[in-house]
C-alpha cells in the first residue's frame, strides 16, 4: 500500500467482518475499513492518532490475523 492509497484490494476475506467499520493494522498503520466490496477495501488511514473519546487505542483480537499481514483491531 503506497502512501495516499484509499483501497486495498484483497484476495481472501473469510476472516474478517463483512459489513464496514472494522479496524485493521498493516505493517505500523492503523486503517478503519470504510467501505467493503467483493474484492477490495476503501480504508480511512491514520486512526490510530486518537479519538474525540480520549485515551483509546486499537489493539489485536486475540493475535487473530487474516491473511497477508492484516491484523484484525478492536479499541481498547
Amino acid at each position: 500500500m503506497l502512501e495516499g492509497d484509499t483501497t486495498l484490494e484483497v484476495e481472501d476475506t473469510k476472516d474478517f467482518p463483512k459489513e464496514p467499520g472494522f479496524l485493521i493494522q498493516i505493517k505500523n498503520e492503523f486503517l478503519k475499513v470504510t467501505e467493503v466490496g467483493e474484492n477490495f477495501w476503501t480504508v480511512e488511514r491514520g486512526v490510530e492518532q486518537g479519538t474525540s473519546q480520549g485515551a483509546r487505542r486499537p489493539h489485536a483480537r486475540n493475535g487473530e490475523e487474516g491473511g497477508c499481514g492484516i491484523v484484525l483491531m478492536d479499541w481498547l
